[in-house]
């Protein structure tokens, strides 16, 4: 399903609309995908709002037929930073055209890195919407390859040592 769709289908659970209703100036800050080595979804999408007056992100996950909130938690990052607002809307690859484009950057980039498993991300970061995907690699590496959500190029490739030597 795509990002809009799940929103659109959170939108009319009642649990979701009752927290909504008690945290008005939060905002859409992710989607969120465990997936494997062929891109397929290991578990469902979690959506994440970031709720600025708590500073803490509270996830949503659809089920068929139910939502999960899972407790709000601090937010994950290295350095502080804003949270920047995800305009679903404004997507214009979509995740069916966002994965050739990383097959072809993890081909060009990481020719070598045999992949095992990894997330998917779909957010803004320094004003622009991203596809974020992080692999392990069996040789202990991290690939990441960030696409750009409106013109489809590659914003960002990198690879991580797990193990320094």
């Amino acid at each position: 399903m795509k990002p809009a769709e799940l929103l659109q289908e959170l939108s009319k659970d009642e649990l979701y609309r009752q927290w909504i209703a008690h945290h008005s100036p939060a905002y859409l800050s992710h989607f969120f995908c465990p997936i494997d080595a062929d891109y397929h979804e290991k578990a469902q999408w979690e959506i994440g709002f970031y709720d600025p007056a708590a500073k803490k992100i509270t996830v949503f996950v659809p089920r068929p037929g139910t939502v999960e909130i899972k407790p709000a938690d601090d937010v994950f990052q290295k350095e502080p930073a804003a949270i920047e607002r995800l305009e679903v809307e404004k997507v214009t690859i979509d995740l069916e055209q966002a994965i050739p484009l990383c097959q072809q950057a993890l081909q060009d980039y990481f020719p070598n890195e045999p992949l095992v498993e990894g997330f998917l991300i779909l957010q803004t970061f320094q004003d622009t919407i991203l596809w974020n995907f992080t692999f392990m690699a069996k040789t202990f590496r991290f690939v990441n390859v960030k696409i750009d959500a409106q013109t489809g190029s590659v914003v960002t490739h990198q690879q991580v040592d797990l193990v320094e030597k």
